[in-house]
């Protein structure tokens, strides 16, 4: 039974941390086709985010220390926090702007302030405790703003995509398509593994696995650049080549060290 959970846990390691390579690849691809547009660089900015999150959470589940454990499971709320509030403001740029003036400060300033209720504070996760061996959450008296923050932002981002969906042309509606597909998925699997069933059933169990959500966003945006050449095909297929090729050593020195 060990040897089979340690497989798995092993397992999804591996997993996550190909997703954040991925990930991070794509945000530099597309912030190095073009430095000087905006929405590059806020994608570049979320896909960090989403990397720092998916780095706490794999931390949290790898650590033997509690006080060690305590801080990935903080970091990791804090850094949830920065992704939801990207994703809203990429969605409101994304592929141009909604017809309003985004509330841009309000928004970093909210964003900051659940950042210091996560960490290194206890409103948001009080504690952690072991119960045979299984990490479980105790939940701060604040946890509740969390719980609003991120389905708003999320629920916003969608909202921008719907409303200016309408306005854009047959490519425009495409790109809408796909990345609103990628955002509805991976941020209701991310919100169900790491926010409500640890809420609800008092298990921390399906949070080592939040860090696979991402990979619906990543397939569904990179068949969206092949398939509508949204970007520049050549410098993708170069870079993700370059890419692939780090992957392939880290999983090589990972698995000859286990």
């Amino acid at each position: 039974m060990f040897s089979f959970l340690f497989f798995q846990y092993s397992i999804t390691f591996i997993l996550s941390v190909i997703i954040a390579i991925l990930i991070l690849s794509l945000g530099i691809i597309v912030f190095l086709n073009n430095r000087k547009k905006k929405v590059n660089k806020i994608f570049l900015l979320m896909d960090i985010s989403i990397v720092f999150w998916i780095i706490s959470v794999v931390a949290r589940f790898n650590f033997n220390n509690p006080a060690l454990i305590l801080t990935g499971a903080r970091l990791s709320y804090a850094t949830a926090a920065i992704v939801c509030f990207l994703i809203n403001y990429f969605c409101y740029y994304f592929p141009q702007k909604n017809n309003y003036k985004f509330p841009l400060f309000p928004g970093i300033f909210l964003t900051i302030l659940i950042i210091l209720l996560s960490y290194p504070d206890h409103y948001i996760i009080k504690d952690i405790i072991l119960v045979n061996g299984m990490q479980k959450n105790i939940f701060g008296p604040l946890f509740f703003i969390f719980a609003l923050f991120f389905p708003l932002n999320v629920g916003w981002g969608i909202y921008n995509l719907l409303t200016k969906r309408g306005l854009l042309d047959r490519l425009g509606r495409a790109q809408i398509n796909f990345i609103l597909s990628g955002v509805v998925f991976s941020t209701a699997i991310g919100f169900s593994t790491n926010l409500i069933i640890p809420f609800l059933f008092e298990t921390s169990l399906t949070e080592r696995y939040g860090p696979l959500s991402p990979f619906v966003f990543i397939v569904l945006t990179t068949y969206a650049i092949f398939k509508h050449q949204l970007f520049n095909v050549k410098i993708i297929a170069t870079e993700l080549f370059s890419f692939a090729l780090w992957i392939i050593l880290l999983i090589k020195v990972f698995l000859s060290n286990s």
